[in-house]
């Protein structure tokens, strides 16, 4: 077989799962759209900006409990809707924004006397909100306060806020007197500076941002293009994640009453490939510099010492700012739910994010919900050196005790899992993104956790030790009939596997603990696997064409910013979706292409 003749297979295999992708959702049972509208709108917001403005403004953001005096149509039709809550929203609890001043039409006075008591408000508010169900929907409803904003009710910057301004104003001066010290010593001739002041020099640190790392040195050049690509798909995933209150929850609950509307809700897997590119170097760059550096026991906290080093600074200044002005930066109903918790978490729980143990310690609740990987990469990282000493100082076993390694990945994961009876991976139902996982079994004890990972990890150790070892050899596989083949093929599996997730969503699917035992074993594994392989095959040159794009010298420098983007990213988001003024409205052109055609074409009908 040529090049070609796989290069057409890998096409054509996406193709055609794109294609029955389409095909399913457009032609499979849909949600009734006029009897959808006919529930109350689970998301409203009463204007923001107009009520504080009144005198005795009082506005609070609800749960809103229905319940039906006398049982009807409609809340039968409520109940059933909210039952499969893997599939639909809750519609019969409503998420509200209320000016109770004008909503209750209270007196400034009466405004000033119950605010702060909860028990009065929450019996109030429910009043007002059965009287208005009553009315439209012959429904009624218990009111739970979430929180409530009044006028001038400002916060002021404390003591911590001050001093967090004050270490990034530090770090400015110290940007500005490095790089003028570099001009000087430019102008007058200087040639041995002084490492220390001129290490945060913007020229110089300009001069390394833009040069080539060393891996890249090593023609490693597409993993700065894989990088970059996986860090735009984790980024694209957050954005839909992050959309808690929509203005038309119809297009959400009905991607996820399809089968094949969850066919990319396992696209969490690409984290494996992060986990593969960071073992592999790891390991590669251990055994290059094990070479002519011991190999101890300080060598271990060395290591671990410098991969902190590494990681922390950008890491503390993030959570710095989540804990202290991030949440003064904006208002908006939404504001305290969404920056205000966060903020109140990060300033408690921000030295488990520091120790890279937040993925474990921390009530189950994360501050940056993407620092979970920080915490689980830098345990595995400690794991991964322990694995290299001891192939180093033993290297006759090391086929052995890879053997060995690869057994345990899949033994723990699968047996965690059977014994628990917990889903074989994380559902992205609409109601797991408004929580946001933290009651999510699965993502709280395997997805984010050392076992959930190691075996993405542990490929790319073997992987790294697998090309240090040709190198030595002097053997390259760029001509290898079996690794071309399976360079070609590892596209379309990967896809397979990524989409396997959706068999998991079937109608009426009762969790078998067997099944998800013996997926949640191998999924990820057999994903990394086919990332190896991908890898493997660019680095050995097997194709010129899928290598020449992860390899385009565009992606060297955007792929030194991947860190920084992945940890400032959601903050972003937060910021964004916690300013919203009234729910997002989720048009169907927001998702993805069959998704949209398939809503288009159940409006028609």
């Amino acid at each position: 077989m040529h090049g070609m003749d796989f290069k057409f297979i890998w096409s054509t295999t996406a193709t055609i799962l794109i294609f029955m992708n389409m095909c399913q959702m457009c032609y499979s049972e849909v949600t009734n759209v006029l009897e959808y509208q006919k529930m109350p709108k689970l998301f409203t917001l009463d204007n923001y900006r107009d009520c504080l403005l009144r005198s005795g403004g009082l506005y609070c953001l609800v749960d809103v409990q229905l319940r039906a005096p006398t049982p009807n149509e409609l809340w039968y039709q409520i109940k059933n809707y909210s039952a499969n809550s893997g599939r639909h929203y809750r519609h019969d609890i409503l998420q509200k924004g209320i000016c109770v001043t004008k909503k209750c039409n209270i007196t400034e006075n009466h405004s000033h006397t119950i605010r702060d008591d909860k028990k009065v408000l929450e019996e109030l508010l429910s009043d007002c909100m059965s009287i208005e169900l009553q009315k439209t929907y012959e429904l009624e409803g218990n009111v739970t306060v979430r929180y409530c904003e009044h006028e001038g009710n400002v916060r002021t910057l404390d003591s911590k806020d001050w001093a967090f301004i004050s270490i990034i104003l530090g770090i400015l001066i110290l940007n500005a007197l490095s790089t003028v010290y570099h001009i000087w010593c430019m102008k007058t001739g200087i040639t041995k500076y002084n490492e220390i002041l001129i290490s945060f020099s913007i020229i110089l640190n300009w001069k390394r941002f833009m040069s080539r790392s060393k891996a890249n040195k090593r023609s490693f050049h597409s993993i700065d293009g894989l990088r970059v690509m996986s860090t735009v798909i984790i980024i694209i995933l957050h954005t839909f994640m992050t959309i808690t209150y929509s203005d038309n929850t119809i297009v959400k609950d009905m991607k996820n009453e399809i089968q094949s509307g969850h066919l990319f809700d396992n696209i969490s897997l690409v984290v494996q490939i992060f986990l593969c590119m960071s073992s592999f170097l790891m390991a590669y760059n251990f055994l290059t510099r094990a070479e002519v550096c011991p190999i101890n026991i300080f060598t271990y906290f060395k290591y671990i010492f410098e991969r902190w080093i590494r990681l922390t600074p950008v890491y503390a200044v993030i959570i710095g700012y989540i804990s202290t002005i991030f949440e003064d930066s904006g208002r908006g109903p939404l504001w305290q739910d969404a920056v205000g918790d966060r903020a109140n978490l990060c300033r408690q729980w921000w030295w488990t994010n520091l120790l890279y143990i937040n993925n474990y310690v921390g009530d189950g609740r994360l501050c940056l919900e993407v620092a979970w990987y920080l915490g689980a990469e830098f345990q595995l990282f400690c794991y991964g050196i322990l694995v290299l000493m001891i192939v180093w100082k033993f290297p006759s076993i090391a086929p052995f005790f890879f053997g060995f390694l690869m057994g345990m990945v899949v033994l723990i994961p699968g047996v965690q899992t059977y014994l628990n009876n917990y889903f074989p991976n994380v559902p992205l139902g609409p109601n797991l993104s408004v929580e946001f996982f933290q009651e999510n079994e699965t993502f709280q004890y395997i997805y984010i956790t050392i076992s959930g990972n190691i075996g993405g990890y542990t490929v790319g150790i073997i992987g790294g030790f697998l090309q240090y070892s040709l190198e030595k050899k002097d053997i390259s596989l760029g001509k290898n009939k079996w690794l071309r083949i399976s360079f070609y093929l590892s596209h379309p599996l990967m896809l397979i596997v990524l989409m396997s997730g959706s068999l998991f969503y079937g109608d009426g699917y009762v969790n078998n603990p067997l099944i998800s035992a013996i997926y949640a074993a191998l999924h990820k594994l057999i994903y990394a696997i086919f990332t190896m392989i991908f890898m493997m095959g660019c680095f050995h040159k097997c194709d010129n064409i899928i290598r020449g794009f992860f390899e385009w010298d565009g992606f060297r420098i955007v792929s030194k910013l991947s860190y920084c983007a992945y940890l400032v990213h959601f903050v972003v988001f937060s910021d964004y979706n916690a300013s919203m003024m009234q729910p997002e409205d989720l048009n169907a052109h927001k998702f993805d292409y069959p998704d949209g055609a398939c809503h288009l074409m159940s409006l028609r009908e």
